[in-house]
């Protein structure tokens, strides 16, 4: 049988940085939450282009999704002040934002549109 909801358990994410062992507790982003924070990512122009925030967007999942580090509180004032490699490094533990973005649909088709019956071409 499924298991239709996802653990809420934290883990530990062990890495090396700088010669040390780093041990991180890390709780799951839900679907939901993921897309909660995809949302605030997201802003429009008043032509109505989108733009995503990319930064926003691995901010607000790691500030979630750490809840306990060797440095304290994983927040946005902490994760800005952080060199390449830590943020390389934390990166992984966030989902990718828009992974399958303009992938096939789940039927495999491109787009609803090829969904519905199409007439075969007259020859």
């Amino acid at each position: 049988m499924p298991v239709w909801r996802m653990s809420q358990e934290p883990r530990e994410a062990k890495f090396s940085y700088q010669g040390e062992e780093v041990v991180v507790t890390v709780r799951p982003l839900t679907w939901s939450k993921k897309n909660q924070i995809l949302s605030q990512a997201m802003s429009y122009s008043s032509e109505g282009e989108a733009k995503f925030n990319l930064d926003h967007y691995y901010k607000e999942c790691l500030s979630y999704m750490i809840t306990k580090a060797p440095w304290g509180e994983t927040n946005r004032i902490f994760l800005t002040s952080i060199d390449e490699a830590l943020g390389a490094i934390l990166q992984k533990l966030v989902p990718v934002p828009l992974e399958g973005a303009g992938d096939q649909n789940f039927f495999g088709s491109e787009s609803e549109d090829s969904l519905m019956e199409k007439e075969e071409p007259q020859t």
